[in-house]
């Protein structure tokens, strides 16, 4: 609520989260989205996740990021206040266990201007025959060989090319085509242009000032024939990190805004030792292949690469190694760690390696743990221990008396793959099986990190993952490749590959217990004096919690010992607080009251958590016996009970 998110000065804006639909929504309490003035009806709009509702964990502009299950967001304005650039939200991202930062970004108005130039193709000064005024032959030829496409150009960008997208065709000499476009600083735009062309791209108010130059423009090229082009990548110009020793390093960046982090720097260095050798780095902020030149004799020195960059402490980076060649992975020198990630030899051509490996830094130092890391410096307390599951997949069985069934494509009778998420490495979790028959099964045990796990099936494939504990099993999914309704991509569309997408949900042990209420979490209906809290579970306690909680209720012996005449009920999340009072209501047993006449002690009380160690009374506490329910209002969640004890307060003797 407020300023912090409005597009302009006076106008107010909500931002909501829709769980269902995996979406943050903005609304525009005053006025439309283009801020017209006069319009007072609220509308509202998209402001961030998959604009087909699909969930899933991806950091990008607007609609092409997703969430999933967004359950709620918080606002915190700018320094400056107002709609000022860099208005942060910050999302509870439930499904994915995350707390999501979502920035307002203010676009830049770009240009692009692009004109036909080339005078030579067009030139009908040049005629058959001197002082004749017809053009030649060839150059009719030539200018009908051009006419249709004397030249074209497209601009790409995010999100998902929807509301960056341009391109056109220019026909004739001298056509020249202005486009103004609003692209966002941080953001990576791909510019094509072909032809005899002069094409220019740069902040608008350069073209105002005419101070557009090859230095500030973005894209400044000329073509002088149909066949020149030139595609160029470009991220518009803004506050960045100005450090190259950073990680996080912007070459685009025109100022430094503070936003540096400290990194590893690592050195790769690789060496030819045969006919073959292709080697590729990947991770957050390096990507990098090359091939290096054969070794043709022992005499001859070796062809060696070296690549120093600068990496996050403890990310994934994934280095695969290709052919004959060594490979020497390790801190660069003058640091305080010396670490080797990776030494690698190998004579033989066909020899394939992909390793993982995490740049020093604090993470989790206890070999126990799934994500243990012999490269963490310190332990930072995200150790987290992993599942065992087993994978039984099979090949859709046929008609076996069909003789003439055959597999017709790359995966032939299936393939069954999971990947970890992208930043956990992004490796497969499970070697993929092939099947190059009918009727054939496989199983695999694998050992996996708490997470979702995309898991894609092709062809007539099945598979099943199941959890493997000293508990027992449990099957968290089953995915079956003929299934039409799963042949879907991540967004919700039908797959162009024609796999069955399907997500492998592995809990964590803080989501295990987090889970028995997931689907049972409290909400407040109604406002002020109406405000009433719904979505009671019944509260597992254990069996030392349910004996303090006997103790804690006990008084002194000579006026009784108070009973329960209700389930201890429980409103998650335990512990919230509410800047209001909301009603409570809930049932309890009358038949449990200890005496008939009434005289008895009842009371509602209540207790913070789980451990059930601070029951108190809860004042203003009424009761219904005709209902047998009970009604508290209160300003916390917590666990609730009826209890109550006898009293005599009047004993007539008995007559002898």
């Amino acid at each position: 609520d407020g300023d912090a998110g409005a597009a302009g000065p006076g106008r107010r804006t909500l931002l909501v989260t829709e769980a269902a639909t995996n979406r943050v929504r903005r609304v525009a309490l005053e006025g439309n989205v283009t801020g017209s003035e006069g319009v007072a009806s609220a509308v509202s709009f998209p402001y961030a996740g998959s604009y087909v509702a699909a969930s899933g964990h991806r950091d990008d502009l607007g609609q092409a990021s997703m969430f999933a299950a967004p359950a709620g967001v918080a606002v915190v304005p700018p320094a400056g206040g107002g709609a000022a650039n860099g208005a942060a939200a910050y999302v509870c991202d439930s499904g994915n266990h995350a707390l999501r930062r979502l920035e307002r970004r203010l676009p830049t108005r770009v240009r692009v201007s692009v004109s036909a130039t080339d005078a030579s193709i067009f030139d009908a000064s040049r005629t058959s025959e001197p002082g004749s005024s017809i053009p030649s032959a060839m150059t009719h030829a030539r200018r009908d060989a051009v006419m249709d496409e004397y030249g074209c150009y497209s601009v790409n960008g995010p999100p998902n090319n929807e509301t960056t997208h341009l391109s056109d065709t220019l026909t004739y000499r001298g056509e020249t085509h202005d486009a103004t476009m609003c692209l966002y600083p941080g953001q990576e735009y791909f510019f094509h242009f072909k032809g005899a062309l002069r094409a220019v791209v740069a902040d608008e108010s350069l073209f105002v000032a005419e101070n557009v130059t090859a230095r500030n423009a973005y894209v400044a090229w000329e073509g002088f024939s149909v066949d020149d082009e030139r595609s160029e990548n470009v991220k518009l110009r803004g506050g960045g990190c100005t450090d190259p020793r950073a990680p996080n390093f912007d070459a685009w960046a025109d100022r430094e805004d503070g936003s540096c982090v400290p990194g590893v720097s690592v050195r790769i260095t690789v060496a030819s030792l045969g006919d073959f050798g292709v080697y590729q780095i990947e991770g957050p902020g390096v990507y990098y292949t090359e091939e290096v030149a054969p070794r043709v004799s022992e005499n001859v020195e070796d062809d060696v690469h070296e690549l120093v960059f600068a990496a996050y402490p403890q990310a994934a980076y994934t280095v695969q190694l290709h052919g004959a060649l060594s490979a020497v992975v390790a801190d660069a020198p003058g640091q305080v760690t010396n670490f080797t990630y990776l030494n690698h030899t190998s004579r033989n051509a066909n020899s394939h390696r992909i390793e993982m490996f995490r740049p020093a830094g604090a993470g989790c130092t206890k070999s126990a743990f799934i994500n243990y890391s012999p490269f963490a410096t310190s332990d930072d307390g995200t150790c987290v221990l992993g599942s065992f599951l087993r994978v039984d997949s099979a090949a859709t069985r046929v008609d076996s008396s069909n003789a003439n069934v055959t597999a017709d494509d790359w995966y032939e009778w299936g393939v069954v793959n999971a990947l970890q998420p992208l930043l956990l490495g992004g490796q497969a979790v499970l070697t993929p099986v092939l099947f190059t028959a009918a009727n054939v099964t496989a199983q695999q045990t694998v050992y996996v990190s708490p997470g979702r796990f995309p898991v894609r099936v092709f062809g007539d494939a099945r598979a099943t993952f199941t959890k493997v504990s000293e508990a027992g099993s449990e099957v968290l999914l089953s995915v079956d490749g003929t299934d039409a309704s799963l042949r879907v991509d991540e967004h919700g569309f039908n797959s162009t590959l024609g796999n069955a997408l399907a997500y492998l949900t592995v809990l964590g042990k803080d989501d295990e217990l987090l889970d028995e209420g997931a689907n049972s979490d409290s909400m407040v209906m109604g406002v002020d004096a109406d405000a009433a809290v719904s979505g009671l579970v019944v509260a597992n306690l254990s069996a030392s919690a349910a004996a303090a909680a006997r103790n804690d209720l006990v008084s002194d012996g000579a006026r009784g010992a108070w009973d329960f005449l209700a389930l201890v009920w429980q409103a998650n999340p335990l512990r919230l607080k509410l800047d209001y009072l909301a009603k409570v209501t809930f049932p309890y047993d009358v038949a449990k009251l200890p005496t008939r006449k009434g005289n008895e002690e009842t009371v509602a009380v209540r207790a913070s958590d789980l451990t059930a160690s601070d029951w108190r009374v809860i004042p203003g506490a009424v009761f219904d016996a005709a209902a047998e329910k009970v009604t508290v209002r209160v300003d916390y969640f917590s666990l609730f009970s009826v209890a109550a004890r006898a009293s005599a307060r009047d004993a007539p003797p008995a007559r002898v």
